[in-house]
Formats: C-alpha cells, sequence, structure tokens
C-alpha cells in the first residue's frame, strides 16, 4: 500500500495536544531512486536553521497558481515545489539564498537599550521590535519558551532572494499573546516562524481590508490557539501567500478566514491567493449555537473559509469543526486545487459557493482529488445528516452560475448517514463535471452521488459505491466493499475490488504508470479507486 499522504514522522497532527510538530529527523524526499536529506540546526523543536550558522534561515517561496485555463494536462501541486514538513508528502526543498543580515534577540531579561545584536544584549518589549524596520535577509528572534505580551506588527520587507523572519531562538518557542497579537499590514516577503500565537479569546492573526495586502508571507509552523478566528486576512492585495505545517486549534469561530476580494458580488481580479498546506485545524465554531451546548455564533464556522483567488489547500488535517453548517474547506473561489486532506468530524467536507460575478463558464477548473473524508456529520451524538462535497451554484450566489469545470476523482468517502457528493448545477450552464476513480463506503442514509441539473459535459464513471442508492450509473462503475481498513488511513484491503478498476481517462490529468507512491502515479494495470494507491 502506497500513502502518498501520511506523515513522514510518526507524529499524528490532529492528537499533538499542542506539542511540537516536527522531529529532528527527515528524510526529505525519495525521488527517482535518490533519497534527498538536509542538515538542519532546532530551534525549540522546529525546524528554523539549514545551516550551522546560527543567524541562517532559509526563506521558500510559495506555491502558486493551479490550472490554468485551456490547459490540456495538470502536474501534480506539490512534486517539485515547496518543502519539508511536520506531516504529509514529501516535497523537494526550494530555499532562497541565506540572509547575511542582522539578527535581533528578545528576551524578557533584555532591555531595549541593549543593541539587540546578540543573546547576551538583547531588546526587551514587543514595541522595540514594531518600531524597528527590517531590510531583506534581517530576522527577529524571540527568546524560546517564553511569553511576550502586546500586538507584534511586522515592519520592513524582503525581496525575491532574501525574505525577513520573525521566529524563535533557544529551547521551545516564544508565545506572543494579547488583544489581536499579530496585525500585518502591506508587507511582503515575509516569514512567521516557529512561534505561539495566542489570541486570549481574541482574533490571533489578522490584517484589514484598506489600504496595500501583503504578499509573499509565510507561516510556518506556529502553534495558533484560544483565538476568536485564528487568521482573518481580508484585504483585497492579499495573494501569493502560505500557511504551512503549522497548528490551529481551539477557536470561537473559523479556523482560518482568507478573502481575496470584496463582498459577495465581488470581481476577482488577483490571484493565486493563498496556499494552505500540512496544518491541522482542530476544534473550531466552538460558540456555534448548533447544539453543542455553547450558544453564540448563529451560523456555523468553518476550517478554511476562501473567497480568493485559485488557492491550494493540500494535505490538511481538519476535524471536529462547527456543530452545525460548517464546513472544513468553505470555498468560494474559482480555479481552487484541494488535495491529499483528511477532513472529519463535521458536518460538511468542501463545499462551494459562487461568489464571482466576473469569471465565465468554464475558465477556471477546481480539482478535488486524494482526499479522506469521514465521520462527516455533527461532531456530537448522534451523528446528523452531512456531505463529503457540496456544490451549489445556488446559495449567496443569486442568480449567477457556477463558473468552474470540476474534477473530482480518487477520493474516499466513509460516512454514516451522510451524502457522499451533493451539486446542485442551475440548468444550461456549459461547464464540465467529472466524478471518476472514488470510492464510497458506509452506512448511508442518502444517495452517495446527487448531482441535479447536470452540465451537458457531464462524466460520472470508475466509481465504487458500497450500496445500490449510490446513485452512479457509468458503465465501469462497481457497486462492491472496497475492504477499506479504518479511518484515518482508508487504504484497501488485499484482494479489494477497486484496486485498478480505476481509469487513466480523467480530464486535464495525467497519470503515469510509476510504483513510487507519487500523487498521479499508480502500481499495476490501472490506477485504483479512492485516495490510497494499494
Amino acid at each position: 500500500m502506497l500513502d502518498k499522504f501520511r506523515p513522514k514522522t510518526t507524529i499524528k497532527p490532529a492528537h499533538t495536544g499542542g506539542k511540537s510538530l516536527l522531529t529532528n529527523k527527515l528524510v526529505l524526499n525519495k525521488r527517482n531512486g535518490l533519497i534527498f536529506i538536509a542538515m538542519f540546526a532546532v530551534v525549540g523543536a522546529s525546524l528554523l536553521v539549514i545551516s550551522r550558522a546560527a543567524t541562517s534561515f532559509m526563506a521558500f517561496e510559495p506555491e502558486t497558481g493551479t490550472l490554468a485555463a485551456g490547459a490540456t494536462s495538470v502536474a501534480n501541486a506539490n512534486a517539485s515545489g515547496g518543502r519539508v514538513l511536520a506531516f504529509g508528502g514529501a516535497a523537494t526543498p526550494a530555499p532562497t539564498p541565506a540572509p547575511t543580515g542582522k539578527v535581533y534577540y528578545i528576551s524578557p531579561s533584555g532591555s531595549d537599550t541593549n543593541s539587540g545584536t546578540s543573546t547576551s544584549s538583547p531588546w526587551r518589549t514587543l514595541g522595540k521590535v514594531n518600531s524597528t524596520v527590517l531590510n531583506p535577509g534581517e530576522a527577529v528572534l524571540f527568546q524560546g519558551g517564553q511569553t511576550f505580551s502586546g500586538v507584534l506588527t511586522p515592519r520592513g520587507s524582503g525581496n525575491s532572494s532574501n525574505s525577513t523572519l520573525y521566529s524563535s531562538y533557544g529551547t521551545g518557542k516564544a508565545t506572543i499573546t494579547g488583544n489581536k497579537p499579530m496585525q500585518l499590514t502591506a508587507i511582503h516577503h515575509v516569514t512567521i516562524s516557529n512561534l505561539i500565537i495566542d489570541g486570549a479569546g481574541s482574533t490571533c492573526v489578522s490584517d484589514t481590508a484598506s489600504g496595500a495586502g501583503n504578499q509573499y508571507v509565510i507561516w510556518d509552523s506556529l502553534e495558533v490557539r484560544n483565538c476568536y478566528i485564528g487568521f482573518q486576512m481580508i484585504n483585497l492585495g492579499d495573494a501569493y501567500n502560505t500557511i504551512m505545517s503549522s497548528y490551529i486549534h481551539d477557536t470561537v469561530e473559523s479556523g482560518l478566514i482568507l478573502v481575496g476580494q470584496s463582498g459577495g458580488a465581488g470581481h476577482l481580479t488577483l490571484g493565486p491567493g493563498w496556499v494552505v498546506k500540512d496544518n491541522s485545524i482542530q476544534r473550531v465554531g466552538k460558540a456555534d449555537d448548533g447544539g453543542c451546548g455553547v450558544p453564540g455564533l448563529g451560523y456555523g464556522a468553518h476550517g478554511i473559509y476562501l473567497q480568493t483567488m485559485q488557492p491550494k489547500i493540500l494535505r490538511n488535517d481538519i476535524g471536529f469543526y462547527s456543530c452545525e453548517g460548517g464546513q472544513a474547506v468553505s470555498n468560494r473561489s474559482p480555479g481552487a486545487l484541494i488535495e491529499g486532506n483528511y477532513l472529519h468530524d463535521g458536518p460538511t467536507g468542501i463545499s462551494y459557493f459562487n461568489y464571482s460575478a466576473s469569471t465565465g463558464a468554464g475558465q477556471y477548473t477546481t480539482i478535488v482529488r486524494y482526499n479522506r473524508f469521514y465521520n462527516m456529520c455533527r461532531p456530537v451524538a448522534p451523528c446528523a445528516s452531512g456531505y463529503g462535497i457540496s456544490v451549489s451554484a445556488e446559495a449567496n450566489a443569486g442568480s449567477r452560475p457556477n463558473p468552474d469545470n470540476w474534477i473530482i476523482h480518487n477520493n474516499t468517502f466513509m460516512s454514516p448517514n451522510a451524502r457522499g457528493i451533493a451539486i446542485a448545477y442551475r440548468g444550461g450552464v456549459a461547464t464540465m463535471l467529472a466524478i471518476q476513480n472514488n470510492v464510497f463506503a458506509g452506512s448511508w442514509g442518502f444517495g452517495q452521488l446527487e448531482v441535479t441539473s447536470p452540465p451537458a459535459n457531464y462524466t460520472e464513471d470508475y466509481n465504487d459505491f458500497s450500496a445500490t442508492n449510490g446513485g452512479g450509473h457509468g458503465a465501469h462503475d462497481i457497486t462492491a466493499n472496497p475492504l477499506l481498513s479504518s479511518a484515518p488511513v482508508l487504504s484497501l484491503g488485499a484482494g479489494s475490488p477497486a484496486i485498478d478498476r480505476g481509469t487513466t481517462s480523467v480530464s486535464v490529468t495525467t497519470f503515469s504508470p510509476a510504483c513510487d507512491g507519487a500523487p498521479l502515479h499508480y502500481c499495476g494495470s490501472a490506477p485504483d479507486m479512492g485516495a490510497v494507491e494499494h
């Protein structure tokens, strides 16, 4: 069994309890028979330093873009970019040159009258940090294991060769806590890593809707906790940003709210928007009014709310979110790639509502693949009906048609009393919909696939429906027990009828016969059905 998206370390992100998510031994990647290994130092328990020099760090550009209009193939979105992370997938490092600028140290035992340029002469306060404009390649490091009260407002920007850095030094991660403890305004090429951001009930990381946006910002290996909202980034100009390898948990409302346009009928002009990868997002929407005993919101909260352009949601673990109406990924963005995620213990895995009035039908393609959906229902007993994927051109969208092509392939759905995929199109919309190579398992109280008013270019085939009310009609569909292992792995057991029963003929997607565990690669005579290649 080749699992493309299982953790490379032994730590499962959903059950870390706030502890470090990184180990100090990592095999970075295995590709074409070669094993790539990196030497690194550890700040706290998290990856920061790639060389032995204490002042060196490596910045990583975010991945950008998804399938372009008119493209004929889709390369694996993570095969050649990104960085090795605490969990999920393997990726080749893509560093920019190490900076040579100043490093400033902050400690509760320091003084703002010190030089700040050594651990023996550190600064003391966030106020001193906020008054300092960093140049490309410069860094601010907070003493690990210590708490700094107030608001961090990074100033100064890097460039494409040298980011600026805000991080920790010494043992453990430093904690920034206060009312809206991290606020960003018009910065770019900045890396923020290895910190604990504690909102004390307020929104933890935020910007404003006015003024210039923030671009090429990387948040890496953070713990974001005790927030009203984890991230609330709502500026029109926010683009090319990455949230990665972080633990975001216990929020009153949503985990991430990432917006790149104005209003429900806004025009989407910037992009690509956000990359959200290799994070654990748990226990969000703790104050919704859906029956969890903590009334307050009046609406469902979400793991990730997206209203941007061409986002990438890769290899995240999102669970125990909201109690009524919440979605692990609530997407209002065209051209999304949603790949390799674990979505569980909430009402809906992925939802889509068309919020764009400026994109034409079929101009962008949304791809949903290699995701695992399980326990899709309210995370309290009794389990009420939920959805794996819900696509609508109706709610909150007036009369606007669904603008995207949709390709949904190689996912695994295993939930009680739920629907696998429910899609409602307005009649006559000239877009493409393909649903192929998926596995639907579990005791379903509703149809496993429901498509209302499908587009003319609609393909449903090569799916395994474990129930007779599955809803499939393809000539190569099967109705059989896929012999899945238990969640979260959900791999096909030996002798599964879904092995080698998929197809390589998935629209704008190129598979390769290579048994190496990479996405879009397969071992036997054909791809397996489901998210995990046997």
